[in-house]
C-alpha cells in the first residue's frame, strides 16, 4: 500500500510540475513567438500527439510482460520482450516520420495556413517528424521504470527532460531576432 502511495504522489507530480511550468513560461513564449507562430507550433506538437497512435500499444504491453517475466527473474523473455518493442517502434517511428517529412506541404495546405506563413510551417512539420522518431522509440525506454514501480525515476527523469526543453526554447527565444524565429 505504501508504494502505491508513493507511486500515485510521484505520478500526480509529473502531471502538476509541466502544467506549473508552463504558466510561468508560455506568455513569455507567446509575446517572443507571435500568435501566428505560437499557433503553428502547437499544431506541430498535436500533430506528434495525434499520430502517436501508431505506438500501437506497445507501451501498455510493457507495462504488463516486463514486470510479470521480470517477477519471474526470466531476464531472456524481459530482453525479449524489450528488444521486440523497441524494433517495431523504430519502423513506426521511422513509417510515421516519413510520412509526415514527406506529406508536410499536404499538411499545411490541409490546415490551410497563410501563405506568410506557409514555407515556415512546412519547414516546421518536417523538423517534427524527427521528434516523432524520438517519441516512438521514447515510449518504450520510458515506461521501463514504470514496469518496474519506478515511478519515482520515471518522473524525475520526465521532468528533467521537460525543464531542459523549456529552458533550452526559451533561452533560444531570447537570443534570436524576433524575424529568425522559423
Amino acid at each position: 500500500m505504501k508504494a502505491i502511495k508513493k507511486n500515485t504522489i510521484y505520478n500526480s507530480f509529473g502531471y502538476v510540475f509541466p502544467i506549473v511550468l508552463n504558466f510561468f513560461t508560455l506568455p513569455y513564449i507567446i509575446s517572443k513567438m507571435g500568435e501566428e507562430l505560437y499557433g503553428i507550433y502547437i499544431l506541430c506538437i498535436s500533430l506528434i500527439g495525434l499520430m502517436s497512435f501508431m505506438d500501437l500499444g506497445f507501451g501498455q504491453g510493457l507495462l504488463r510482460f516486463i514486470p510479470y517475466y521480470h517477477a519471474r527473474e526470466n531476464y531472456d523473455k524481459v530482453n525479449l520482450i524489450l528488444g521486440v518493442s523497441l524494433s517495431v517502434s523504430l519502423f513506426l517511428g521511422i513509417l510515421g516520420a516519413s510520412i509526415l517529412y514527406f506529406f508536410s506541404g499536404n499538411i499545411v495546405d490541409l490546415l490551410r495556413i497563410g501563405s506568410t506563413y506557409k514555407e515556415d510551417a512546412i519547414i516546421s512539420f518536417r523538423i517534427v517528424s524527427f521528434g516523432f522518431l524520438i517519441l516512438m522509440l521514447n515510449s518504450v525506454v520510458a515506461n521501463i521504470p514504470r514496469a518496474l514501480q519506478r515511478y519515482d525515476l520515471a518522473v524525475i527523469i520526465q521532468n528533467i527532460v521537460f525543464f531542459c526543453k523549456q529552458l533550452l526554447q526559451l533561452f533560444y527565444l531570447h537570443s534570436v531576432p524576433k524575424f529568425m524565429l522559423l
